[in-house]
């Protein structure tokens, strides 16, 4: 049976609270804006989570930015634009500015900047400030690992040792938190249940990496409004205090 380890290692590098720090976002602003333009945010992320401020030039005064990431599946294009497009930053702007929808094109390579670019993220620390490039590298990071995800649930399913049942709960977990990319919120929140009964059911602690998961998964459940699933997940974890 395969090591799940540097499965959830890659993910938990995907999942993990992003830090929160400043990118530029290209939309047009809803209501009174036809033309695109460049805008400043200063944002934290837990996929699918987004939420911060948003700065316009001259105007001093932060506009409060809560969304979320969506993954298309399968590939499908944008108002018949013909731009393949990988999926969608859905957020809303307050003082009752809308809703914004940004597209999330499955290859920003389109010249040669673009390709310098991808090349210097690719093997570089270096990252562009670009919020669509960023949001889009974690959707596929993620995406690429569901199959994968799915196999390792299924070995891991009817074993009764308890080591196999908490990483098959930590399985569940992931499957989950992948769900929720795909705006599948319900269906997630079953997963997170079964989870939370394999790792019941394993009698062991929770490690460090499926802590960190499960903080995350509870935050988003709550703001999915999946209460009864955010609970059992806070129910397992250990006190606050003893939190790594």
């Amino acid at each position: 049976m395969a090591d799940p380890a540097p499965l959830m290692d890659a993910l938990d590098a995907v999942f993990r609270a992003q830090d929160r720090r400043f990118y530029t976002l290209e939309f047009a602003f809803p209501r009174w804006q036809a033309a695109k333009r460049q805008y400043e945010l200063d944002v934290e992320i837990l996929l699918p989570m987004v939420e911060g401020s948003l700065y316009r030039s001259g105007d001093g005064r932060p506009i409060n930015v809560k969304g979320r990431v969506i993954q298309f599946t399968p590939s499908t294009n944008t108002l018949g634009s013909g731009e393949s497009v990988l999926g969608e930053f859905v957020f809303r702007l307050s003082d009752d500015y809308g809703e914004v929808r940004v597209p999330l094109p499955s290859s920003f390579v389109k010249g040669l900047g673009d390709a310098v670019t991808w090349f210097r993220e690719a093997l570089t620390p270096y990252e562009s400030e670009d919020l669509s490039r960023h949001l889009v590298r974690l959707v596929r990071d993620a995406g690429a690992r569901f199959e994968e995800v799915i196999g390792m649930c299924r070995q891991l399913a009817t074993s009764e040792n308890p080591a196999d049942a908490l990483e098959h709960a930590e399985l569940l977990w992931a499957r989950a938190r992948l769900l929720m990319v795909l705006n599948q919120d319900r269906a997630a929140a079953e997963y997170v249940v079964r989870g939370c009964r394999r790792a019941e059911f394993s009698g062991l602690p929770l490690g460090s990496r499926m802590v960190r998961a499960g903080r995350g998964l509870a935050l988003l459940l709550e703001r999915a409004q999946e209460e009864e699933a955010a609970q059992q997940v806070k129910r397992i974890l250990p006190a606050v205090h003893d939190w790594p």
